[in-house]
């Protein structure tokens, strides 16, 4: 029983060693290894971003995780996004409910990129497309139900 208990300790303290070692490398523990937008790109994207945050008009409530948003809005323009086709998009309500209360926050807009819509209309325009085109768009038979 003494020499399991050992051989425990031993493997909890190799562990423990391994992921100290990782997080110095600066790979987090359990292969979890998403990187930080570096500090340059923040800065470079910043103004940009501070002028997207004050036009994007959700409640108070949802307009949290300012630095987060930062991080993905930067790795955006890095990656190609411009950042005046995302304030066009935010501008013409891409993504939008018309009704303020249930829009949803500004990093779920930016995570599910909506200035890339490929319908190119608001939310509240699609919305009311009509059942019957949809229907037969996708080649659904109505049935009268």
């Amino acid at each position: 029983m003494a020499d399991l208990r050992s051989k425990l300790v031993a493997a909890r303290n190799a562990l423990g060693e391994a992921i100290e070692a990782m997080d110095k490398e600066g790979v987090k523990a359990l292969g979890r290894t998403k990187a930080r937008t570096d500090l340059a790109t923040r800065q470079e994207h910043e103004h940009d971003f501070e002028q997207f945050w004050q036009a994007y008009d959700c409640p108070k409530a949802r307009k949290v995780d300012k630095s987060k948003c930062l991080d993905l809005y930067a790795r955006y323009c890095k990656d190609g996004a411009r950042p005046e086709h995302i304030r066009a998009a935010l501008d013409a309500g891409l993504g939008y409910n018309p009704d303020k209360q249930y829009r949803m926050a500004p990093l779920r807009w930016l995570r599910m990129q909506l200035w890339n819509d490929s319908q190119g209309k608001p939310i509240k325009d699609r919305s009311q497309v009509d059942l019957e085109e949809y229907l037969s768009k996708h080649g659904i038979k109505d049935n009268g139900l």
